[in-house]
């Protein structure tokens, strides 16, 4: 039975025989967060591990529900890493994957609810609040059996009119360790297959499949059972039971604390000139 993570860090931990030439990883501690920059060099090593060849960078955290500051100081880092990963100029499209109606799947749909929508304000508005706003286009697709319609479809069609120069895609994902669940935050300039951490894999966003850069933003949400079982006892259970997923009992108040961070890391990645306190003001 195959482990199921999204977490390019934990595939790390099981692909043996790589080498400095297939890999790098870097580890700093900023504000009691944990930061592992991981680049995949080679597409043997990505093969190996399952992720496209990039750079992947993972925050950890304790709890965020017991500590506020953390919040805004989680915010402001993964805000200053995504403003590095997407070009300087140019509209954003920010897409929250995901089904709203189910909790741990809800991530991508609550933080684009506080992301800051500015494609349609014009310059006038803008000389008159004497601010000036990077393009932003914010939405959530839903999921194919809401919508009938692939995201890349819907992707495709937005890119196409809208003709952003980056692509922001906010996604809950499946880890393989516990303690990771609502305390890690995955970047990547790679992209992201929606899904396939819970063997749902839908059509990829990447730059290969929609010509533009693409930044993946996600959080562990759910264990796989199988993955689960087999992380403490070696051993695999049937299919049928393998198929289960597991989450944390704190899920509905960690979505609704990680959303919020997320959606203040976007909006302070591309509207640097604002403040946090700006930004509250605007969004709520």
């Amino acid at each position: 039975m195959d482990i199921r993570t999204d977490l390019a860090i934990e595939w790390l931990d099981m692909a043996a025989g790589l080498g400095p030439d297939d890999w790098q990883q870097e580890e700093t501690v900023e504000g009691g967060i944990t930061l592992s920059t991981t680049r995949i060099r080679t597409q043997a090593a990505a093969e190996r591990i399952g992720k496209p060849v990039g750079q992947y960078l993972t925050a950890s955290f304790s709890n965020l529900l017991h500590d506020a500051a953390q919040n805004t100081a989680l915010a402001e880092l993964l805000g200053e890493h995504l403003k590095r990963l997407l070009p300087e100029k140019g509209g954003v499209l920010v897409l929250g994957l995901g089904n709203p109606s189910i909790t741990p799947d809800a991530v991508g749909p609550r933080a684009v609810e506080g992301v800051m929508a500015t494609r349609h304000i014009g310059s006038a508005l803008e000389k008159a609040m004497g601010i000036s706003f990077r393009p932003v286009s914010a939405l959530a697709p839903g999921v194919l059996g809401q919508t009938g319609v692939e995201v890349q479809e819907i992707a495709h069609a937005l890119v196409r009119d809208t003709a952003p120069a980056a692509l922001v895609v906010i996604d809950a994902l499946a880890a393989k360790a516990t303690q990771r669940l609502g305390r890690t935050v995955q970047l990547s300039d790679a992209g992201i297959v929606p899904g396939s951490g819970v063997g749902n894999a839908r059509s990829e966003l990447s730059q290969n499949t929609l010509g533009i850069p693409v930044v993946a933003m996600g959080v562990p949400t759910v264990v796989d059972v199988g993955t689960l079982v087999r992380e403490y006892t070696q051993e695999n259970i049937e299919e049928e039971r393998s198929r289960m997923m597991v989450t944390s009992k704190e899920i509905d108040q960690i979505i609704a604390r990680i959303s919020k961070v997320l959606a203040l890391a976007v909006n302070r990645a591309l509207q640097p000139h604002l403040s946090a306190e700006d930004i509250a003001l605007l969004t709520d």
